[in-house]
């Protein structure tokens, strides 16, 4: 299953891209995150911009001032957010096989995979990741 989390510190919104698609969408648990995975994929890749010439592409496209369009490159989304700053989407590929979270600090968001749970008290069933 592949998620789209938000690895940048601080809040950003989306771009009028993605907005536009979610607007009127009631599942804000996993599934919004999956929906947006979807969006981002659907796009196609900045045109022109390659493994070798990513930073001097994403240098220029960003240097013009209220730029509006998106930046996007294989698994990642960048765009001008709300606040003025560019902001990041990454898609990330989940393994569903094991226990998961998305994990936030100071707004950068990142997945976090546990051990398998580990019973420490079989009457109560006090476990321990």
């Amino acid at each position: 299953m592949k998620i789209a989390i938000f690895p940048g510190f601080g809040g950003c919104g989306y771009p009028d891209i993605i907005s536009d698609k979610i607007k009127n969408y009631d599942d804000w648990d996993t599934m919004w995150r999956v929906r947006i995975a979807e969006i981002i994929e659907d796009i196609p890749d900045t045109y022109g911009v390659t493994e070798d010439n990513f930073y001097e592409c994403f240098r220029d496209f960003f240097s013009e001032p209220n730029q509006k369009n998106v930046f996007k490159f294989k698994d990642k989304m960048f765009f001008v957010s709300e606040y003025n700053h560019v902001a990041e989407i990454q898609i990330v590929d989940i393994d569903t096989s094991r226990h998961w979270k998305v994990s936030e600090y100071d707004g950068a968001e990142s997945v976090q995979y546990f051990n398998d749970i580990k019973v420490v008290n079989k009457i109560t069933n006090e476990s321990e990741w």
